[in-house]
């Protein structure tokens, strides 16, 4: 239903739409200021009418009687497509349209070295380090350092020095089992 608005002119006849403003009476109006806390309740009153598990308002009429929104449709919208950018993929294409405008190339991800386990994780070792032997599982504290402590008694692995070698100071690289003076082990030559 389109609105009518009541038009003022000096003098005349009253008509539909216009009447004189000498025929209009006082008018008398009162006003309530909205406080923050106004707002705050209506606010929180709309929420829980939206989210009550019997759902008592549609969201467009809280947005628009409790929040006093001019378009709320356009605002269910906005919120629409704000939680639809929180996809993975849409966000991705987001950005990368944005990079386009803006003339500049998205960096290429660079892949892991090595051969890819089915978790996406390297499982054979890149040569010249001490990780892992290709194929060689893996296990904190047997065949690769516990996380946080220095590597000490590790086992040499093919291509590595002997423990004998290992020597830092007075301290060696022992294996586990083994003890200075042990036949075999470290100091006994």
């Amino acid at each position: 239903m389109a609105k009518k608005y009541l038009g003022m002119k000096p003098t005349g006849p009253v008509e539909t739409e216009c009447a004189p403003v000498d025929m209009i009476g006082p008018v008398k109006m009162r006003f309530r200021p909205v406080l923050p806390t106004d707002e705050q309740a209506n606010s929180m009153i709309a929420l829980q009418m939206v989210n009550a598990p019997k759902q008592m308002i549609s969201l467009e009429t809280a947005l628009e009687k409790y929040l006093q929104l001019d378009d709320p449709l356009g605002e269910m919208d906005r919120i629409t497509v704000e939680q639809a950018m929180q996809d993975p993929a849409l966000k991705q294409m987001w950005v990368a349209a944005a990079l386009k405008r803006a003339n500049i190339q998205p960096p290429v991800p660079q892949p892991p070295p090595g051969i890819l386990g089915p978790n996406g994780q390297p499982i054979a070792s890149t040569p010249g380090t001490n990780s892992v032997v290709a194929g060689e599982p893996t296990v904190p504290g047997l065949n690769e350092p516990l996380p946080g402590v220095q590597a000490q008694n590790q086992i040499p692995r093919p291509g590595q020095s002997s423990q004998a070698e290992h020597m830092h100071g007075n301290v060696a690289m022992l294996r586990a089992g083994s003890y200075p003076g042990r036949p075999g082990g470290p100091g006994t030559g």
